[in-house]
């Protein structure tokens, strides 16, 4: 692949997200930057905060200073402002990162990608307020309809976006999201040392790793751990304050703890000194800590159906998580220790599908037939 293209990128979430879309845009970027360094790539956003600098051989584009401190203008700047750019007329290909696309491209500009991660807003409504809905719903529709080509991050995600919104499949391609690479490294002994040190935790808990939101059914999970009063259970991440304060509330156990801020670079050590990842949301687009869980040798326990045997591989345990099935299959893996060293093998296995140096040679290829099919 010698051309030069020139690709440009709503990298709104990339600087300014802390979570799923915004790790999703950084590593697509930072993979694509690193491995293919003789294309030219844009970062286009309103915003870009002071916590993540641009890789290597990217360039920012942002509105001018007046319009930065409006939420209104920096929205209106999303979607009009980008096309207008000089810049923006001269890329081979702009992906929009996150489900959206601007609403004014010019009839001679770059190819348009669109990624969609999900469509849960739709299949579980009661999560979303009623004018969030329609607002996702309305952007999504324009973006595929506006989009050369359509990127869905997993097989349910497509199927979805046939099914639920009539997307022809001819314009949809599933493409992975890549996991850091750090994942895949096995951590130095101190390095793992430091890290259950710094948290006053000893190997061997059970590891919950995500938003904390009532469809991941942590609440459920909680209320387990009665039934296993020789466990710890670890759970990571963020949730509105009153309704951790609500699960809290609902615990039977001291062998729970929550670490609402934990550093990614903490992350794969975490992983490893855990018996188990248990992740029992009801719904994902791919679900990423299933995945990052895998490629540290981890062991999963996680929802059958849908995009999680994506995730996961063949050899971790899918179970209907509001049922019985998630004690017993916890229970099991426990008292199975020779199972839990078998798909720590097979996960380490099936996780380099999502090293990236493979998804971007892949995505980079997806491009490059997008740009020449003239």
């Amino acid at each position: 692949m010698e051309e030069r293209f020139r690709i440009g990128f709503d990298a709104k979430r990339y600087f300014l997200n802390h979570r799923g879309l915004g790790n999703y845009s950084r590593n697509l970027v930072e993979q694509l930057a690193r491995h293919y360094p003789q294309h030219r790539y844009y970062l286009y956003s309103p915003s870009t905060g002071d916590q993540y600098v641009e890789p290597v051989g990217t360039a920012v584009l942002s509105p001018p200073p007046r319009l930065r401190n409006n939420r209104l203008t920096k929205a209106i700047w999303r979607s009009i402002g980008i096309p207008r750019r000089r810049s923006f007329s001269k890329l081979d290909l702009y992906h929009g990162l996150s489900h959206e696309l601007p609403l004014l491209t010019k009839v001679n500009g770059p190819k348009l990608v669109v990624t969609i991660h999900d469509l849960i807003f739709l299949r579980a409504p009661k999560y979303y307020p009623l004018l969030d809905r329609q607002i996702y719903l309305q952007k999504i529709k324009h973006a595929c309809k506006k989009a050369d080509l359509i990127i869905a991050i997993s097989e349910q995600t497509s199927f979805d976006l046939q099914k639920l919104l009539g997307v022809p499949t001819s314009k949809i391609v599933v493409r992975y999201q890549s996991i850091d690479e750090q994942y895949f490294l096995e951590p130095e002994p101190d390095e793992l040392e430091r890290v259950m040190q710094g948290y006053q935790i000893q190997p061997g808990f059970l590891l919950y790793v995500g938003a904390i939101e009532k469809r991941k059914n942590v609440q459920k999970l909680v209320k387990l751990m009665k039934d296993l009063p020789k466990q710890r259970l670890l759970i990571v991440g963020r949730g509105s304050e009153d309704y951790v304060k609500k699960i809290k509330r609902s615990m039977r156990s001291d062998n729970i703890r929550f670490l609402h801020t934990v550093p990614t670079a903490d992350l794969p050590s975490l992983y490893r000194a855990a018996r188990m990842l248990v992740y029992p949301s009801s719904f994902e687009g791919f679900g990423l800590p299933v995945a990052e869980a895998a490629a540290c040798g981890t062991p999963v326990i996680t929802t059958a159906g849908g995009c999680f045997p994506e995730a996961g591989g063949q050899r971790s345990i899918y179970v209907d998580p509001k049922r019985k099935q998630l004690l017993q299959a916890i229970r099991g893996l426990i008292d199975n220790p020779a199972r839990a060293e078998e798909m720590r093998h097979e996960g380490m296995q099936h996780a380099n599908k999502f090293r990236g140096d493979t998804t971007s040679r892949i995505l980079l290829e997806t491009y490059q037939k997008l740009i020449e099919d003239l």
